[in-house]
């Protein structure tokens, strides 16, 4: 593929819910994209989106290809397009676990095919918190099997976007993810679950757990398909219960 320059391909988005919209007015806002979800009869696109009949239209389509949709349904997906791929075209994914969906990508992709794997660290939640901009937001991104000049014109995309753009391998990020993101999720999910709120005696430790919940959202599913689909963090839940066992049988 020549690839000039990112902003001037074609963008196709699987799946328009909440990460998909980030995408399209975010992550590429000057792309053409095109974008296949049944959740389109109900909800209009952006501007630059065109919505697809198929998913096979959707793949003839695109340059770059981006399943924005839960994990659990990842495999399903990479099954249905990959006859469908073309050696010049690229597949991006953007999970929140890396390492299982790169294995899917190498396990049903052909052989030639031109992969990437990336995490951005934020959401709609935190873009709104941050005025709306992605401004000091990080990215996480694993060269599967891009050549050099066409990585680092990925990666000079997102730094032209304001971006932070973290390189690890995708083990490296679900060992960090289990560490950072998910054990934050779970204070959040709990917090929300049991309806904890500020109080007028807070600490200033409590302040600052309270004040990042609305960074979270409601995050249940993703919390459960990182379970799932990341050792780490079903290691991390496991080790969680032991120590609050432990502190209640103390």
């Amino acid at each position: 593929m020549n690839m000039d320059s990112i902003e001037s391909k074609t963008i196709g988005v699987i799946g328009f819910g909440n990460f998909g919209k980030v995408i399209c007015k975010y992550l590429f806002p000057k792309n053409k994209i095109a974008v296949y979800s049944n959740e389109l009869n109900n909800v209009n696109p952006f501007n630059n989106c065109k919505p697809c009949g198929s998913l096979k239209d959707l793949v003839n389509s695109a340059d770059i290809i981006i399943p924005a949709i839960p994990i659990k349904k990842f495999e399903e997906v990479i099954k249905q397009i990959s006859s469908t791929i073309a050696e010049n075209q690229i597949v991006m994914e953007i999970c929140s676990v890396m390492e299982y969906p790169v294995e899917v990508m190498k396990k049903y992709l052909p052989e030639n095919s031109k992969m990437i794997a990336s995490h951005p660290m934020f959401g709609p939640n935190s873009i709104q918190k941050n005025k709306n901009i992605l401004n000091g937001f990080k990215i996480v991104l694993s060269n599967i099997s891009l050549d050099k000049n066409l990585y680092s014109l990925f990666k000079n995309y997102f730094l032209n976007l304001n971006l932070n753009v973290v390189e690890l391998s995708p083990v490296e990020h679900d060992e960090y993810s289990a560490k950072s993101q998910f054990f934050a999720l779970l204070i959040g999910q709990i917090a929300q679950d049991l309806h904890l709120k500020k109080t007028q005696i807070d600490t200033p430790g409590a302040n600052a757990i309270f004040d990042s919940i609305p960074f979270m959202g409601p995050d249940r599913e993703i919390i459960e398909d990182m379970i799932t689909y990341n050792k780490f963090c079903s290691k991390i839940h496991k080790e969680i219960v032991t120590v609050l066992d432990g502190l209640k049988n103390s």
